[in-house]
């Protein structure tokens, strides 16, 4: 009987259910993986402290980390970002109070971008801040290279910015939401050749071009050799009225004849694009 037992003992324990005492698992505080290549992230950073000045007494308190982070949160939202971040802040009451702040549609909090998949803006940097199509053009070639640019926000311990940084956050957010469907589910373009300075990335089967901010005095005619694209039907986003001449040009010369797909692009495209910076669109480009 008792070597019975021995074996019927283990089976019936077996048989118990198992109670575990472990606590639900909370989702992480903060987006671990924004979107890519063409998005934009805000990132507080601390700002030096200025030389130590004697406290003036009648001074009013400063305003609770939660309404500095709301002012972040603001300023991220009209730069059309879409994480926010604040891990060069000192105080560590920052990370919980752009937590509170943040919790709104199309902005996540995060705290770390890898440097292999982020471009810098540091604002304002040696004192300075860069122009708003100096901005453009650091997202557009963020884009076009798969990354991510990240606005580097210097703020004092008060959360206080350089008082130029919410306007030209704004130029940049209206811009790039205006032409947001160049930058969607982005990659970069690895077969179309371009001259220096020109930006491009596809989405789907469609391929965006982002022109430099240029003042043309005629028509701009730009050649993209053929093998590269196969249909195309270009136009310029924002501006259906303007009609770019396309045609299938052919050079000879000591070698082989070249073959390219000639755009002219009227010097109306630059002068009606916001902040002077065009998008031209490829529809099924190859």
């Amino acid at each position: 009987m008792a070597a019975r037992m021995k074996w019927i003992l283990p089976a019936w324990l077996l048989s118990l259910p198992v109670l575990a005492n472990t606590p639900a698992e909370e989702p992480p505080p903060y987006d671990s993986a924004p979107s890519g290549g063409g998005s934009v992230c805000f990132f507080a950073r601390q700002a030096p402290a200025p030389a130590k000045e004697a406290a003036d007494p009648a001074a009013p308190p400063l305003p609770t980390p939660e309404k500095q982070a709301e002012g972040f949160v603001r300023l991220a939202a009209s730069a059309h970002c879409t994480c926010i971040g604040c891990s060069e802040m000192e105080d560590p009451r920052w990370k919980m109070a752009l937590l509170q702040a943040s919790r709104q549609p199309g902005l996540k909090l995060h705290d770390a971008v890898k440097e292999s998949e982020a471009e810098n803006l540091e604002l304002p940097a040696k004192g300075k801040l860069p122009s708003a199509v100096d901005a453009i053009r650091a997202l557009q070639h963020a884009a076009a290279v798969g990354k991510r640019l990240v606005l580097r926000v210097a703020a004092g311990a008060d959360g206080a910015v350089h008082p130029g940084i919410p306007e030209l956050l704004k130029r940049l957010g209206d811009w790039h939401q205006q032409y947001a469907v160049a930058f969607e589910h982005c990659f970069p373009v690895p077969s179309v050749s371009l001259p220096d300075e020109w930006y491009a990335t596809i989405v789907g089967e469609d391929t965006y071009i982002f022109p430099p901010a240029l003042k043309p005095q005629k028509d701009v005619v730009l050649r993209i050799p053929a093998h590269e694209i196969d249909t195309v039907s270009p136009v310029i986003l924002g501006q259906p009225d303007v009609i770019v001449r396309t045609e299938r040009v052919e050079e000879t010369g000591r070698d082989e004849p070249k073959a390219y797909m000639q755009l002219t692009l009227p010097v109306s495209v630059w002068n009606s694009a916001p902040e002077g910076l065009p998008v031209i669109k490829l529809i099924n480009a190859q």
